[in-house]
Formats: C-alpha cells, sequence, structure tokens
C-alpha cells in the first residue's frame, strides 16, 4: 500500500470513529435510527477498505507482468551476447547478467513485500469488519 492509499484509508478510519462518537452522543434517544447510520459508516468504510486491496492486488499483478518481461527480456540479451564468442562481449554479458539479477530480485522483492502488505491489510479489513 503506498503512502496516499495507507492516508485514505487513516482518513476513513478517523472519520468513521468520530462519526460513532457523534452518534453515540446524538443518537441515545433514537437506536434505531442510530444504529442503520452505523450499519451505513461501516458498510462504507469496509468498501473503502476493499477497493485499496483490491488497487493494490492489481499493482502487485502489474509488478508481476514486469517481472516476467525482464526475465524474458533478460533471457533474450543472454542468448544474443552468448552467440558472441569475443571477451568483450562475455564480460558484457556477464555484466547485463548481474544486472538483470539484481533488477530481478528487487523486483521480486518488491513483489513479495506487497503481498505481505495486502495479506496484512486483508486481515486488518477482516478485523474491522468483524468488530462491528
Amino acid at each position: 500500500m503506498d503512502d496516499q492509499q495507507a492516508k485514505v484509508v487513516d482518513e476513513a478510519a478517523q472519520k468513521f470513529a468520530e462519526a460513532i462518537v457523534l452518534m453515540n452522543r446524538k443518537g441515545s434517544g433514537r437506536p434505531a435510527e442510530a444504529q442503520d447510520r452505523l450499519a451505513r459508516l461501516t458498510r462504507s468504510f469496509v468498501e473503502r477498505v476493499i477497493g485499496n486491496l483490491e488497487a493494490q492486488a492489481e499493482s502487485d499483478r502489474a509488478a508481476s507482468r514486469r517481472l516476467a518481461e525482464q526475465a524474458r527480456r533478460g533471457q533474450e540479451v543472454s542468448r544474443v551476447l552468448a552467440d558472441q564468442d569475443l571477451p568483450e562481449q562475455d564480460y558484457r554479458r556477464q555484466e547485463a547478467d548481474r544486472v538483470l539479477t539484481q533488477e530481478s530480485m528487487d523486483a521480486y522483492s518488491h513483489f513479495l513485500e506487497s503481498m505481505f502488505t495486502y495479506h496484512s491489510n486483508v486481515e486488518t479489513a477482516e478485523g474491522n469488519s468483524k468488530d462491528s
């Protein structure tokens, strides 16, 4: 989840908490109305969290596609360089392999990190919906 999405979720949670406090103050004489309002606010909050999680999942899928494309390009570069027997080309191939490996590991690390973030957010959203 990027900073902007985290900020949106934090703002939604803050508004949700404020609305609950306000409803408890104003709605103590009208419990059915307060309960209905709380249900709508809860639904709205959960929908926003789910929307953010879906956006993160799409971002993760895009990162996976980029990682696969990088691997494919790296294989092509390696094949082209392997066809040339010059020592300079051998050095370039090794360097290209090193750079590609580093970029691939960075992309994969980001992918794994985003999956853990997504999982954590799902658990949080489930916990919030169970608490309601």
